[in-house]
């Protein structure tokens, strides 16, 4: 599939994130991966089929998952990785 595609493009983000937090599901991995790459609530919910509603509280849920408070930009602290 076009994630496991973008997974295998993104290796090293996938191992350093994998590192530093190793509780992440398979899910919030993906959405980091997707959030990094650029892409805004809209288009990832357009491409996974879901509820923006449902998109940003897997954003928040991620923001929790790695430690995050809602100051720190979450594009900016994945790109950091």
């Amino acid at each position: 599939t076009l994630i496991m595609k973008a997974e295998e493009k993104n290796k090293d983000f996938i191992q350093k994130l994998t590192a530093r937090h190793p509780d992440l599901t398979k899910g919030s991995r993906h959405l980091a991966l997707l959030i990094r790459g650029g892409l805004s609530t809209k288009e990832i919910s357009v491409l996974l089929g879901l509820e923006t509603k449902t998109v940003n509280m897997n954003r928040y849920r991620l923001r929790k998952a790695l430690g995050i408070d809602q100051e720190t930009d979450l594009f900016e602290y994945l790109k950091g990785l």
